[in-house]
């Protein structure tokens, strides 16, 4: 605990650090997580040679120091230092503060009975060195450091990052689990009944523990039997998705829920075709590189007017813009393509006997030669102006899209083409312009945040030939409130962060207010439309609190009193 005088000398910093925000670069948090990035590099540097010298990593950062670490402020970032704020990592270290979550610390995981060190060394059984050895919550994302010493960028759970698969796919994956369990699967030809080796053998959907698990690949052998990897031994029910393939054959992927698991296991792979195509631009230009996203289409003999979707595969158009797939069944009754190119509109195609828009002929796509056509990618741009008409600069700029379904799932079970992230926010130029690549059907929210004024927002429908959408700034209004603890004693230095405006989440981050040394603080630029903030504090559970739509700029809000519970 600290002393009371203490927290007095810490109140006053962060009231004078506070009356300092204004004097804060814009671009500072990317400069302090840029020292962040170095810092947990340094960290990891340092876990390394400890390693290396005894034999396995220290119990705790504060092991480190002063022999490999010689301050132990060199584990406080930055923006800690300067905000206060510490992150929610669940971790403490028993000597010192940190600002990074050690992940083969000898403290006990969430109060189960395991460590995270054993935790994180059974996951590099299967994931490998992707598993991060330090993260920090610091910022909008959590920065990862894997034992690769690749950094990458994720939300809480690093297992579904995209970015994690990427280095996995680049760097490989762990062995498999020491205590792992397999299936002998054998795959066969459906009509000859023989053995079909070389096949390929895909474990998808595969948990532990109640986190994913990657994917594995594994190949037949020559009798046509692929060892499959189940995971580890597990007392809850066991599902998974197994899928083989094989050049010219068609196959269902098969989810597999027994528990405990089968010892063998056959799967029977029908003699299938073989369709191709090519993706060009409206001049006849083929288009290198697009991916072509592949769904066979099956009528639902018992729901009438719906589908069943299986996906087949992504295929890569080479230098002649052409594709191919190998693994449709041989009397097909329906394809569905989906493209998607960085520099061209997102497009489906249909197979069909006759010839439209967005339709692929089937004697084309048999023959390899079914002509795709796609347009340009476009952009969303416009001007942010002020009450005035005029432009505003350096506003920030946020989008959120709703993607459209695409014409098949009108009447299907599911949706099953991923979609992209937004793009990232914007800074509006001098002349108050913003621009967005953009190449997806989608309806999306504008939002445009000025450095002064009242953020404004708008919804339009995202089209390859859409006009410029320009937004300007209204009236806003002012929200006041009082953060206390349980013990009624202001809280300063809470964030006041905006979650969501007329019930829609916001793309981004958006810290609106903080607190003063007497707890207080004041939104004076709140849009009229109805908001919901959280208000958060280190050490304390976070609150959520709501205020409905106003049609007059000028009304008098009551000042919102806050109490914030302590953290168990």
């Amino acid at each position: 605990m600290h002393r009371f005088t203490t927290l007095l000398i810490l109140f006053s910093a962060l009231a004078l650090s506070l009356c300092r925000a204004a004097e804060v670069p814009a671009d500072l948090e990317e400069q302090e997580k840029e020292q962040t990035i170095a810092q947990m590099r340094k960290v990891s540097d340092a876990l390394r040679a400890f390693k290396k010298d005894r034999g396995q990593y220290p119990d705790y950062l504060s092991d480190l120091v002063p022999r490999y670490i010689p301050d132990a402020d060199a584990m406080l970032s930055p923006t800690e230092k300067r905000t206060g704020r510490h992150g929610d990592n669940s971790q403490t270290d028993p000597k010192f503060r940190t600002s990074f979550c050690y992940e083969f610390s000898a403290q006990k995981f969430n109060q189960s009975s395991r460590t995270f060190r054993e935790i994180k060394e059974q996951q590099m059984e299967e994931f490998g060195q992707v598993v991060p050895i330090v993260r920090c919550f610091l910022f909008g994302h959590v920065l990862n450091l894997s034992c690769s010493g690749d950094l990458f960028e994720s939300l809480l759970y690093w297992e579904i990052a995209p970015e994690a698969k990427v280095i996995m796919d680049r760097i490989g994956l762990g062995p498999g689990f020491k205590d792992g369990e397999f299936t002998a699967l054998s795959v066969v030809d459906s009509e000859k009944h023989t053995p079909l080796a070389g096949a390929e053998v895909r474990v998808t959907a595969r948990m532990y523990r109640g986190l994913p698990l990657p994917d594995r690949i594994v190949r037949a052998g020559a009798d046509g039997v692929a060892q499959v990897p189940l995971g580890a031994p597990t007392a809850g029910e066991r599902k998974l998705t197994v899928t083989a393939h094989q050049p010219g054959y068609f196959g269902l992927p098969q989810a597999w829920e027994n528990d405990p698991p089968k010892k063998t296991a056959t799967i029977e792979l029908e003699p299938g075709a073989i369709v191709g195509g090519i993706v060009k631009l409206p001049d006849g230009k083929p288009l290198v590189g697009a991916e072509v996203t592949l769904l066979h289409m099956k009528a639902d003999l018992q729901n009438q007017g719906q589908f069943i979707e299986t996906p087949l595969t992504t295929e890569i158009t080479d230098a002649e813009g052409r594709w191919k797939c190998d693994r449709l069944p041989r009397n097909f009754t329906g394809l569905a393509a989906h493209v998607s190119h960085t520099s061209a509109w997102t497009a489906w195609f249909y197979s069909s006997n006759e010839t439209g828009h967005g339709r692929m002929l089937r004697k084309d796509l048999l023959a390899s030669s079914a002509e795709l056509f796609v347009e340009p990618a476009a952009t969303i741009h416009g001007t942010i102006l002020d009450a005035d008409g005029k432009p505003v600069a350096g506003a920030e700029v946020a989008m959120r899209a709703i993607w459209k379904r695409p014409p098949h799932t009108l009447l299907s079970k599911s949706v099953t083409v991923k979609t992209r992230p937004p793009p990232a926010p914007v800074k509006t130029d001098a002349a108050g312009l913003y621009s967005f690549p953009w190449r997806d059907d989608a309806t999306v929210t504008i939002f445009a945040f000025p450095e002064k004024g009242t953020p404004t927002r708008t919804k339009t429908e995202a089209t390859a030939d859409m006009k410029p959408e320009n937004l300007q700034l209204g009236p806003g209004r002012s929200i006041t409130g009082n953060v206390t603890g349980d013990d009624g004693k202001p809280l300063p230095g809470a964030e006041v962060v905006l979650m969501t405006w007329d019930n829609q989440l916001l793309p981004v981050k958006k810290t609106v207010a903080r607190t003063d040394a007497s707890g207080d603080f004041a939104w004076s630029t709140a849009p009229l439309e109805a908001v919901s903030f959280s208000i958060r504090a280190e050490g304390h559970l976070n609150h959520t609190h709501s205020i409905g739509e106003s049609s007059d700029p000028e009304e008098k809000l009551p000042k919102i009193p806050v109490k914030l519970r302590k953290r168990p």
